[in-house]
């Protein structure tokens, strides 16, 4: 049978929910055996004869602090395989989703691009800046005749994050997340698998929550960015232009990343580019006859090039554009080679070697 999508209507008995700690969401999963509970839709009687079950989805909160997912879109899947989608979209006013399933074990899914509102008592909604922080997907159980609820977890918050003159300072403004366990964010330990680590406040307080699919780079306004990024205002100037921003330890930064750090432990975020840096890979990054270098840290610079050829001996910045001196030592008099920088994506060598310069590699002869 095709599975089959109902909403609950304003004015009907709203799905339970309940409030972790003092703001952060948290919409609890539970399955009822009476499908006449409160808050629990019944099957109907032709869906027992079929020996179906019911999924509800709740989309708004009935607590004094009320509170409404918007543009959600969940996928419904079997065995890896999307068998319903339900879109909040699809029925703006619904305080609940639901389908029909057969009897089974599936997993919900929440995609990227939901926002959360918070409701006030005039009926005026105001998007809040909020993580997720339970699974994605939620795993769970349709059962017969019963209505199983799957709920997702959300804790709210918002983050400023300004760049000074030699530091950086930040500035987080965060719904109480004490009931949340705490985190490590240098070293990303302490979350549950498929989980990363945090900032939530200026003192250093950190919390677990799932990381989404928009790249480093991308428009955001709640914690969907991809794992090792947190979704940060660059500016106080334009607090809500806030983008994914990459997370790193300042004691080891990775290649290509200014890591500066907020003076709250070993965290630091990822700031632009420092002056006169260019990209290995591309040979007009500098223009004006240079060339763009590595002599080591975590940038490539603008330098003058030299005249040795790929595969001959070299000492520090003695290759022709396009080519680094790989395995020199000066002070031992040991020189090195020139090999041709590559990428590691999509080498166009038969040996393209990561030599710990992020996606930059060198093609070994």
């Amino acid at each position: 049978m095709h599975p089959r999508v109902t909403t609950t209507a304003p004015g009907a008995v709203p799905p339970r929910f309940r409030l972790l700690a003092l703001f952060a969401l948290a919409l609890g999963c539970e399955a009822s055996d009476d499908p006449g509970a409160p808050g629990v839709l019944a099957a109907a009687p032709e869906s027992i004869a079929e020996r179906v079950g019911s999924l509800s989805v709740p989309l708004v909160t009935p607590d004094s602090s009320l509170y409404r997912l918007r543009r959600a879109v969940f996928s419904v899947e079997r065995a890896g395989v999307a068998v319903a989608t339900l879109d909040s979209e699809a029925a703006p006013e619904a305080e609940a989703l639901g389908v029909e399933l057969d009897p089974g074990q599936y997993q919900l899914r929440l995609g990227d691009g939901w926002s959360l509102e918070q409701l006030g008592a005039t009926g005026s909604a105001s998007p809040v800046r909020a993580a997720l922080v339970s699974p994605n997907p939620a795993s769970f159980t349709v059962r017969d005749a019963l209505v199983t609820t799957v709920a997702f977890t959300f804790t709210t918050s918002s983050g400023v994050v300004t760049f000074g003159e030699g530091a950086v300072s930040v500035r987080l403004g965060v719904a109480d997340p004490a009931a949340l366990p705490s985190c490590d964010i240098a070293n990303q330990t302490g979350c549950s698998e498929g989980q990363q680590c945090l900032l939530g406040d200026a003192s250093g307080k950190t919390f677990c929550a799932t990381p989404g699919q928009l790249p480093v780079g991308a428009a955001c306004s709640s914690e969907q960015c991809v794992l090792g990024a947190q979704c940060l205002g660059l500016d106080l100037a334009a607090p809500q232009a806030s983008v994914c921003t990459a997370l790193c330890d300042p004691r080891s930064p990775p290649f290509g990343c200014d890591c500066r750090g907020l003076g709250v432990g070993d965290v630091g975020v990822c700031g632009p580019p420092p002056p006169d840096t260019c990209d290995l890979l591309d040979l007009e990054s500098c223009g004006n006859g240079r060339a763009c270098q590595y002599p080591g840290g975590s940038f490539g610079v603008c330098g003058s090039p030299g005249t040795a050829t790929a595969g001959s001996p070299c000492f520090g910045e003695e290759c022709e554009a396009g080519l680094d001196c790989f395995g020199d030592d000066p002070a031992l008099g040991f020189p090195g080679t020139c090999f041709r920088f590559c990428d590691i994506l999509a080498p166009d060598c038969e040996f393209c070697f990561d030599v710990d310069t992020g996606t930059v590699g060198r093609c070994f002869l």
